[in-house]
């Protein structure tokens, strides 16, 4: 199968293309004139330099494709407004680039967010304007909504801060800790995967998980056995220190006019209390299953971090 991904030189993405070209599939990838392919040529992934805002390119790319896998657009923004931009507006050029070019696509897969339901944040608003125009266009072309949870693995630098607190003995505890979802990165790829092996009806929507929804305090016991130390004293982050220190963050993005993760609006996500997710439809329809259990994936990420001086 010939297959255009979107978002290839990204965490996710990454994984995914090693995935499809380890199933002996023809990958193409979406880049911009900037990205390091280095990776991706070395995996026999083929480069296309393309604009998902303005569809610069697009058409050349979606050249006799028979499936799309659409996962770029993330969380690390400089401003809110690249939150419309990197989620809503690449997929609306997608769309209508498939609509014109490739008509006939076999199924285009959307990498969405549990953040979407129920957009707290404006990262969640987009992800579910984004999903509004999947779904939209479900009737023209077959699609397939994926909404993942926190995902966390080789590759992923976002984590290591709590790999290093927990080293200290402490853990950072944000809100109430209720349950969540979290996904190994390889389980996410083979997720977003599946939809291409499986006749299912457009439209479908399905959310993927580890099967065992846990608290943070559950993670950093996780990350204390990965790492080979104690479980660490959970210390509770009020809001506004939390908010403080997003704006701190949010300082150095614009003063440094780099991209950053932890932001005001994603605070929001955070102090929320609904992100559990129910892959039961998934295994069902699709026959898929997670393969790495926290204990596996913890472990894993930890040796990765220590191999890239991390922590």
């Amino acid at each position: 199968m010939r297959i255009l991904l979107t978002g290839g030189t990204g965490f996710l993405g990454s994984h995914i293309a090693e995935l499809l070209r380890s199933r002996g599939d023809d990958v193409r990838a979406t880049v911009r004139a900037s990205s390091n392919t280095k990776q991706l040529k070395s995996l026999g992934v083929e480069p296309a330099e393309v604009s998902l805002e303005n569809g610069s390119g697009l058409d050349d790319a979606l050249r006799d494709i028979d499936a799309v896998i659409h996962c770029a657009g993330g969380g690390r923004v400089r401003s809110n407004d690249e939150f419309y931009v990197h989620n809503v507006l690449t997929t609306e050029t997608l769309l209508r680039a498939i609509e014109r070019v490739r008509p006939t696509l076999k199924r285009y897969v959307h990498a969405s967010s549990v953040s979407a339901v129920p957009a707290l944040s404006q990262y969640g608003k987009a992800k579910q304007d984004a999903d509004k125009l999947v779904l939209a266009a479900s009737a023209r072309i077959p699609t397939t909504l994926m909404r993942l949870p926190a995902l966390y693995g080789p590759g992923d630098t976002r984590w290591a801060a709590l790999y290093k607190t927990v080293a200290r003995g402490v853990q950072p505890v944000f809100g109430k800790s209720p349950p969540l979802s979290l996904l190994y990165a390889t389980d996410a790829a083979s997720s977003l995967v599946a939809p291409l092996d499986s006749p299912h009806p457009s439209a479908s929507i399905f959310s993927p998980e580890d099967g065992v929804p846990i608290t943070q305090r559950d993670l950093g016991a996780a990350v204390a056995e990965a790492i080979g130390t104690s479980n660490p004293v959970g210390i509770p982050v009020p809001g506004p220190v939390l908010r403080a220190a997003a704006r701190a963050s949010e300082l150095v993005g614009k003063i440094t006019g780099r991209e950053v993760f932890l932001t005001l609006d994603k605070v929001k996500d955070m102090l929320g209390e609904d992100w559990v997710c129910d892959s039961s439809s998934l295994r069902r329809e699709l026959g898929w299953t997670s393969k790495v259990t926290l204990r596996e994936g913890t472990k894993l990420t930890g040796e990765w971090y220590r191999r890239e001086g991390l922590i």
